[in-house]
């Protein structure tokens, strides 16, 4: 630990006299990143009037004056950025000087934020060593483990699955302590500036981008996401949440056993007069888990894809099939109805795919083999008229998860979605 901290000094010393031109700042190429959910995102336009650069500038110590001056903003301008920044919770003053209260990295700062996680990443590669015979017993109980080897899934397992998308929470709750993530105007979401510092994404920091088809990886723009064979069912799924909540003890030993480093690196570096502690270290651990996951790759731990992405699909059911009959009574004799639902065997949310049969003047019918569980609505064939079925809410999807061979709806009216 003294040999880490003489180290801090002597790096220190030598990066603080490191300077950046405010033209040099407008030179430069960031991109913005939120950790958030659901609508937790900024209601305002972060790139208008140059408000970024703004953030960037008083990151790096330059005077309002002087970023007035380079803009040409006069002083109405001037306060009207500052008010709305600070409305937003994105700006606020700290000893009589105006700050970010967001996370900002230049390509300076993320030469020492890199260097300075070297420790702690090295320290997760060997834990995650220990943990490799147990997490690998895990995968072979996948159906996945069925056609795919482990290396061909080494990278989203041991880099999304134990340290990022399947843990990001549980960091925040049981390292950070954090009970809910920062009240920005509103709204409750982690952000960041960071400068881009190749064609990858800043700095080479992983990323999990979710969709119908989901993409983790560091060069998530170029990524084909059209089609993936990468399929992981409900099952399979829970199994990856196991060895995310079996790895996780080791995970917050190693960051509580880091802790007084890392609060120093905080202030050393200077966020401390800037940020909460929680706000740095959350997109300080995205360079620590994308650093071991380096070095994991350098120890063929895992194999990194050669484009950097891994891309994937989640599927919210379960890979087994069952026969079952849907069977409609239906209000108006001249009903025509349509079954669509969040699997291919139901549509997958095609209003006109699944055409019932009319097997009486108000009774619809289809036999279908489909996954549990399962969600779906009627249709007329189209989403301009959907059906409200009795004994469920109106709009929202129905939702089966027990085998039956029959499932009995009654439609009581058709809406306009």
């Amino acid at each position: 630990m003294v040999f880490l901290f003489i180290v801090f000094l002597i790096f220190n010393s030598k990066l603080n006299a490191q300077t950046i031109k405010l033209d040099d700042i407008f030179n430069r190429k960031f991109e913005r990143s939120f950790i958030s959910q659901g609508d937790n995102f900024p209601d305002f336009r972060t790139n208008k009037d140059s408000m970024q650069l703004f953030l960037i500038a008083l990151h790096n110590n330059i005077s309002i004056k002087d970023f007035q001056s380079k803009t040409g903003f006069n002083d109405e301008r001037m306060k009207s950025i500052i008010s709305l920044l600070e409305s937003k919770n994105w700006l606020h003053k700290i000893n009589s000087n105006y700050k970010p209260s967001i996370f900002i990295a230049t390509k300076e700062d993320g030469q020492k934020l890199y260097e300075f996680a070297k420790p702690i990443s090295k320290e997760i590669v060997r834990s995650i060593q220990k943990s490799l015979p147990s997490i690998r017993k895990k995968f072979s109980k996948t159906k996945i483990s069925k056609t795919q080897d482990f290396e061909d899934w080494s990278f989203l397992i041991l880099s999304d699955v134990l340290l990022d998308s399947w843990q990001i929470f549980n960091v925040e709750k049981q390292f950070l302590g954090a009970d809910s993530r920062p009240n920005r105007h509103g709204k409750h979401y982690y952000a960041s500036l960071k400068e881009l510092t190749g064609e990858k994404e800043g700095f080479g920091i992983y990323g999990n981008q979710v969709g119908p088809i989901s993409v983790y990886g560091n060069n998530r723009r170029n990524a084909d996401i059209t089609n993936t064979e990468n399929i992981v069912f409900l099952k399979d799924d829970e199994i990856f949440n196991e060895m995310a909540s079996n790895y996780l003890p080791n995970l917050i030993h190693v960051l509580n056993k880091e802790k007084q480093y890392s609060l120093g690196v905080y202030q050393k570096l200077g966020y401390s007069k800037e940020i909460a502690f929680e706000e740095f270290f959350i997109w300080w651990y995205h360079f620590i888990y994308s650093q071991t996951t380096e070095l994991m790759n350098s120890e063929k731990m895992l194999a990194i894809p050669k484009d950097g992405n891994f891309v994937y699909k989640i599927l919210d059911y379960s890979d087994e099939t069952h026969n079952v009959t849907f069977r409609v009574k239906v209000p108006n004799k001249s009903d025509v109805v349509y079954i669509t639902g969040n699997q291919p065997e139901l549509g997958d949310w095609n209003p006109s795919e699944l055409k019932m049969k009319e097997t009486g003047d108000f009774e619809r019918t289809i036999n279908l083999h489909i996954h549990l569980p399962a969600q779906f609505k009627f249709t007329k064939g189209n989403w301009d008229l959907e059906a409200e079925i009795k004994g469920f809410p109106k709009g929202e999807n129905i939702y089966i998860e027990i085998d039956k061979e029959t499932e009995e709806f009654e439609i009581i009216n058709w809406f306009k979605n």
